[in-house]
Formats: structure tokens, sequence, C-alpha cells
């Protein structure tokens, strides 16, 4: 029997993030910033190229890694000033829901990076998707995608 789970390699991708890996050294928020993250969230869909893929839901596992822009007042307790890891898991699942079939990981991985970056307190995000039933030699298949707001031209 094969171990199931993930490999964590959105932490490591989000570091080199803040240390400026995409703007050639500049980090990527100018502003203080935080983490949120979900690990893991794992659900069921259609999705991939194959026959059985088509038909069949298959266990898919994603993690989510954000850099947030620091809320102004977070002493005040008011989750509206925070990027809120519960409305973002909500709105994965939903999006997920929302076809009957997708057809590669990295189209639905595009449609909730596109969907989560909306949200302009987000300075960059990363989205790994993995299959973690695809093949019994290896403990998971998929991707990561990422994001990042290029501050330079949106201020």
């Amino acid at each position: 029997m094969k171990e199931k789970g993930c490999f964590d390699v959105a932490g490591r991708d989000m570091a080199w993030c803040m240390e400026g890996g995409l703007h050639g050294g500049r980090g990527m928020c100018a502003v203080d910033c935080y983490r949120v993250f979900i690990r893991d969230l794992c659900c069921h869909c259609r999705i991939g190229i194959h026959e059985r893929e088509k038909t069949t839901a298959q266990r898919l596992l994603i993690s989510v890694d954000m850099l947030v822009r620091r809320p102004v007042d977070v002493a005040s307790g008011d989750i509206t000033h925070v990027v809120c890891y519960e409305t973002v898991k909500d709105s994965i699942l939903s999006l997920i829901a929302s076809k009957h079939h997708w057809p590669l990981v990295e189209t639905l991985g595009g449609v909730i990076l596109e969907h989560m970056m909306v949200d302009e307190r987000i300075c960059c995000a990363s989205l790994t998707m993995e299959k973690p039933d695809i093949f019994d030699d290896c403990r998971s298949v998929g991707v990561t995608l990422f994001h990042a707001r290029d501050e330079r031209h949106e201020r």
C-alpha cells in the first residue's frame, strides 16, 4: 500500500517569492505582509484527459500559500480586514464544483488563482494541486502554479 499525502514545496517557493525571486532581488510586498495557507485540502472531482478521469471522480489535494498585505487595523479583530482561509477554502470547493469535468489540473489551478487574486490584498500566491492515487510507485503527481502582482505597476 502506498503512503498518502503530499510534499510541501509551496512554502519553499513562497520564501523565494518573498526574497524577490520574481523581481530581481526585490521582495514582493513593499509593505508588511503575513502568510495565509491551506494544506492538503482534500476533495473529489472529475479531472484529467483519460476516459476514466472524465467519468470517475478522483481524489485531489490542494495546497495554497498567499502573501497578504498586513491590515492597518488588525487589533480590531474584524475578520473583514484579513484574508480568511475559510472563505478561500469555500471558494476553491465552489469553483471545483462549478464544472462537471476539468480537463487539466493546470486549467482548474489557473481558474482558482485568478479568482484568488481578485483580492488586491494578496501580493502573491502559489497553488499546488496533487493527484495522490494515479500511480502506485509514487506518492502523488501534480503541478504548482504561481501568480505575483507586479507591485511596480499596480500602485
